[in-house]
């Protein structure tokens, strides 16, 4: 079994649904969310709604901080910013970018913060996309 921690800005777009996403189909696995700078006190109404569109729930989330990075087997940012940084401030070897380590491209996971929720769906799709691949990795 790995533990994974998705990490995005504010733990309320990318990374809440990331865990959703994960949780959902990985039968060997778990996940959690945090943020590295983590706002409000849900997940942004947008994402409630784009995972509601794909049958999940995620009214409970409240974001939280990073912490604890040790204890994940794999840490994975929604940006190369994110996991540079995070790299230089632990001592956990296994930080990348979700799509780098996933399907070998670079490039981010664009923050849908703001934005309406067609924008939230595209993402929530992207992120479904790169974490089948990511669980196929994970689960050979």
């Amino acid at each position: 079994m790995c533990n994974i921690a998705f990490i995005c800005t504010g733990n309320t777009c990318r990374s809440p649904m990331a865990e959703a996403i994960f949780n959902r189909y990985s039968k060997n696995n778990k996940s959690e969310s945090m943020g590295i700078f983590p706002t409000g006190f849900t997940a942004a109404e947008n994402s409630i709604k784009a995972m509601d569109i794909m049958g999940l729930d995620i009214r409970s989330h409240r974001p939280k901080p990073v912490e604890n990075l040790e204890k994940y087997d794999l840490i994975l940012t929604m940006t190369k910013s994110q996991s540079d940084m995070l790299n230089q401030i632990s001592s956990n070897d296994n930080i990348y970018s979700l799509k780098s380590y996933a399907i070998g491209e670079e490039g981010d996971i664009s923050d849908p913060y703001g934005g309406d929720l067609a924008e939230y769906i595209s993402i929530s799709k992207e992120l479904e996309y790169i974490i089948l691949e990511l669980i196929k990795k994970l689960e050979v």
